[in-house]
């Protein structure tokens, strides 16, 4: 295709270029104003910042971002200049954008005439992809210049040059000179952006289209070639090692791939079919019509090389766009199957498009033959022909460009602006996207993810770690829960779709239950929880080996009636389970009624069993309702499972798979109306193992006689007649989990240690067993004494201990004061007399 001769610019060139530049300035700057930066943007500000830390940009887990190298380190020196601020990292992307919308009128007026140019530069100003990367943090802009100037210094040089290189012995110097030019922008564009490496197999088949292979191994040639491949391999290394702040292994740069059905959908719609893009496709096909049609007709003419020279630069570029185009669709991997990856192709785009559509618009003349009314084309109106090009362009271009202003990205920045006005000392962020706390606090306290996480995670001291900012991995609630117990006040900030994508519905449910939303704008919400948490029980209970029951949260095992106490369950499956299992939960007295209960599937509904991936912790909470009539007393807390087609509990297995029941108690609860306070009648302290302690006992005011009347009684004073019983209260307390079951007994003894009345049994008549003693809490103990009926007159000790039900080997004692012998405690002695 001919080029123009005339290099001047002219008055209304100047004006007309300026505004065009001016427009794409001016609604790019309105988008880095208005529109809140897109999650990518926080990596490369993250990485940037380290890079004023440490010179590299060597992330804390010990990950090297070389994604964006060069503009990282551009848009590092904007920020350790004039500070970090959202506009401030985005500026650099302004002005290399800018700056390559008058060079892409310069190239296209180079390679084909300033109106193929100034029609390129307008569509490049309004384009959406070029509103949007000029107004994000991100290294796309750069990646496009220089991009566009490499093509360009290969085009000027051995593929537009007007030197016949193949009939030279060596290579002119400036076109020597535009080979290095050449081979050092595109090596930028590498370490701009990485798929940029595509660009040298397309580079390579033109040049050998241009001139055959031969050609290729001229030391002047083959020289900036070999440069620019050890470029493109030092970048591919660097992307293996470093590159994205994911595993490369999870997301392969190569991958071949032929199903159409596979294609992503913008390949065929959102880049070239998309409303404002189809006429602009649609000159791209038609041009390449015109090379086959005109390479056929020239060859059956004998004129083949004729035209091959003629359109040397519309072969190249036409070559150049359609060979990375088929790498992108056909052998790279499915991440890089972005429209994003093709904005370095955008110039390329609107050359070709518009050097079809002028070169279209001279042959429609040269057909019609009607030169004298077409003088626009021709030559004769050069301004007014640009102006109306500019015109058309921004009628069809600009309602599309305006509405990329109207599309709002995610509010991070307006909820961390909240959180750091707000920021206090101690403390936690959580965030499933560590580079934005990272951005905005210099930290991250909890990679908080479920779903999807494990590309993004390295191991660092033996634990799983994000790779932007070696936050520790939360992928569950019981993490959660150690960090909100931990803790003060700590935030967790989250976008609506992440939320909603990334989480199990037990996580959620947990989140909702145990933060409030402290901030909300912009599909964005930042959680804060301030008061800590009750602790975790950890439990190992195997239901019929489907489901275990790792732990629970119990906040107070004291209530009032009317009260309404929080419960978690934590489950976790062993196998994949086709059965959608209920839960219940139970309180229960000492009778067999239940006072309480409540049965129902897992999370309110909304994770049913059936849905559980094998071996995820799901967290279950639920409310514990007492009745405002609820007696006091004490009651047990029993949950379980059951099939609802059946109505069949899931049996409870110990380590050898035996069944041992149906029902799991959990805990205790206890009713009081009144606050309780425990005063012993005869106070004291003995200790008794390593975890229970005697603080006294009381005995009862009456004591029942052969008679069965009641009559007053004290150990000091009175004496027992043989088959006469007493009443005797125990008060013992866990100085911390006691973890066994321990029998209490107290036995009546005689000088010759003979038993003459007991009584054995877990405490409260067994109802609540010394596993469940909670550490710090008091049980008073009822024990009844009945002495046997031949016991004979004499002074009789009374003793009392605790054993181990299993072997009989009794806790040892340690009262100081007090008489303590073989696993017992002296309480007193009791004078028996004659009936």
């Amino acid at each position: 295709m001919e080029r123009e001769a005339s290099p001047r610019f002219r008055s209304e060139e100047v004006l007309l270029l300026g505004g065009v530049t001016l427009t794409g300035f001016c609604l790019s700057l309105i988008y880095l104003l208005t529109v809140s930066p897109h999650v990518d943007e926080y990596s490369t500000i993250w990485a940037a910042q380290q890079v004023i830390q440490r010179g590299l940009p060597l992330l804390p887990s010990g990950f090297f971002y070389s994604q964006g190298l060069l503009f990282t380190y551009l848009d590092a020196l904007f920020i350790g200049l004039f500070g970090f601020s959202e506009p401030v990292a985005r500026v650099p992307s302004l002005l290399v954008g800018t700056v390559s919308i008058p060079l892409l009128y310069l190239v296209g007026k180079r390679f084909f005439s300033k109106r193929v140019g100034l029609l390129a530069a307008a569509l490049l100003a309004l384009a959406p992809e070029t509103i949007i990367w000029m107004g994000r943090a991100r290294m796309y802009s750069l990646q496009t210049l220089l991009v566009l100037l490499a093509l360009y210094y290969l085009g000027r040089g051995p593929i537009g040059g007007d030197v016949n290189w193949a009939q030279q012995i060596g290579a002119p110097v400036p076109c020597r000179r535009e080979c290095y030019l050449f081979t050092l922008f595109f090596i930028l564009a590498l370490f701009s952006q990485t798929v940029t490496v595509l660009l040298l197999p397309a580079v390579i088949l033109a040049l050998a289209a241009r001139w055959g292979w031969r050609w290729l191994f001229r030391r002047d040639v083959i020289a900036p070639l070999l440069l620019a491949g050890l470029g493109a391999a030092v970048a591919v290394l660097l992307n293996s090692i470093g590159g994205p702040v994911t595993d490369s292994s999870q997301r392969p740069f190569l991958a071949l791939s032929t199903g159409w059905e596979t294609k992503p959908a913008f390949y065929f719609r959102e880049f070239f079919w998309s409303p404002s893009r189809s006429l602009l496709t649609l000159l791209l096909i038609l041009g390449f019509i015109y090379l086959l049609i005109g390479t056929f007709i020239a060859a059956s003419k004998g004129q083949l090389a004729d035209f091959r020279e003629r359109n040397a630069i519309y072969l190249f570029l036409h070559g150049i766009f359609g060979l990375t185009m088929f790498q992108l669709i056909f052998l790279i991997g499915e991440t890089w199957r972005r429209p994003r990856y093709v904005t370095m192709l955008l110039p390329v785009y609107f050359l070709l498009a518009g050097a079809t559509l002028l070169k279209g618009m001279a042959w429609s003349v040269s057909r019609l033959r009607r030169v004298s009314r077409w003088q626009l084309v021709s030559g004769g109106k050069p301004a007014v022909l640009s102006l109306l090009l500019v015109a058309v362009v921004t009628v069809l271009f600009l309602p599309k460009t305006l509405t990329v202003l109207r599309r709002q990205e995610v509010g991070y920045d307006l909820a961390f602006h909240y959180v750091r006005d707000r920021w206090q000392p101690g403390d936690a962020i959580l965030m499933p996207l560590p580079s934005i706390s990272g951005a905005y606090l210099g930290r991250c306290d909890g990679y908080t993810l479920q779903r999807g996480y494990r590309e993004y995670v390295v191991e660092k001291d033996g634990a799983l770690v994000d790779r932007w900012t070696a936050a520790p991995l939360l992928a569950s609630v019981r993490q959660l829960q150690d960090v909100l117990a931990a803790r003060e006040r700590v935030w967790f900030v989250v976008d609506d779709v992440r939320f909603d994508q990334g989480y199990n519905p037990d996580f959620k449910e947990y989140v909702r239950y145990s933060m409030e939303p402290a901030y909300r704008q912009q599909w964005v919400t930042a959680f804060l929880a301030v008061p800590r948490l009750p602790s975790f029980h950890a439990s190992a209970f195997n239901f019929a080996d489907k489901i275990s029951l790792i732990g629970y949260e119990l906040g107070t095992v004291r209530m009032q009636p009317g009260d309404s106490l929080p419960l978690s369950l934590f489950w976790q499956n062993q196998q994949a389970l086709e059965e959608d299992y209920v839960v219940f939960v139970h309180l229960t007295g000492r009778g067999d009624g239940f006072f309480w209960q409540a049965d129902g599937p897992p999370v309110n509904g909304l994770f049913p069993t059936s849905q559980w991936p094998v071996g995820i912790e799901v967290w279950d909470g639920r409310e514990i309702a007492v009745p405002t009539d609820a007696p006091p007393g004490r009651y047990r807390l029993e949950v379980g499972w059951y099939a609802p087609s059946t109505l069949e509990r899931l049996p409870i297995l110990d380590q050898e798979g035996r069944p041992q029941g149906n029902t799991l108690v959990l805990d205790y609860l206890k009713v009081i109306r009144d606050e309780e306070s425990f005063s012993p009648q005869n106070p004291f302290t003995a200790a008794f193992g390593d975890s229970i302690s005697l603080l006294g006992y009381d005995l009862d005011p009456a004591a029942t006689g052969p008679d069965g009347t009641l009559r007053p009684f004290d150990f000091a004073q009175d004496k027992l007649c043989a088959g006469q019983a007493f009443h005797l209260r125990l008060y013992w307390q866990a100085r911390e989990p006691v973890g066994e079951n321990y029998t209490v007994f107290v036995h009546v003894l005689g000088r010759d240690g003979q038993l003459w009345g007991q009584h054995d049994g877990q405490p409260e008549g067994g109802f609540y067993p010394t596993s469940f003693w909670d550490q710090g809490e008091v049980i008073a103990d009822e024990h009844a004494i009945v002495l046997k009926p031949d016991t004979p007159p004499g002074e009789y000790q009374i003793v009392t201990g605790l054993y181990r039900l299993d072997t009989g080997e009794r806790l040892a004692v340690d009262a100081v004061g007090r008489g303590a012998c073989d696993g017992c405690l002296l309480l007193g002695t009791v004078q028996v007399s004659e009936p």
